[in-house]
């Protein structure tokens, strides 16, 4: 994963280069089986400026994840995904409104943030 982010991370031609030769669908079936966060992380890489590759099987682990993991470094990573997935491609946006994420990250800001307010009184 490692070696993935290094390379994906220097210009978009490699990100494409990744993505064209199955990087994607490979990532989106290993964050389902092993180092989820890792994973992801290197998945966000391979994305970023790089958007268009997104599928239905994409949208429905980033829904998953969201309810397997309310808060943390998983959340922060499920976030970051989604935010490179949203930033240049309006397809993407769509298919996250439709796919319901939009109620699931609301409920996860308002546990977070009840969490926030009562770790500190």
């Amino acid at each position: 994963m490692n070696t993935i982010q290094k390379c994906c991370k220097t210009n978009l031609a490699q990100r494409v280069l990744a993505t064209d030769n199955g990087a994607y669908s490979v990532l989106v079936k290993l964050v389902q089986s092993s180092e989820k966060v890792n994973v992801l992380k290197t998945l966000t890489v391979v994305m970023d400026t790089n958007p268009d590759h997104l599928e239905t099987q994409g949208v429905n682990l980033m829904n998953s994840l969201l309810l397997e993991h309310r808060g943390g470094e998983m959340a922060e990573a499920v976030l970051d995904f989604i935010l490179i997935c949203c930033v240049r491609c309006e397809a993407n946006r769509v298919q996250f409104v439709n796919s319901g994420i939009l109620d699931k990250l609301l409920e996860m800001v308002i546990k977070e943030g009840e969490r926030d307010i009562w770790e500190h009184c």
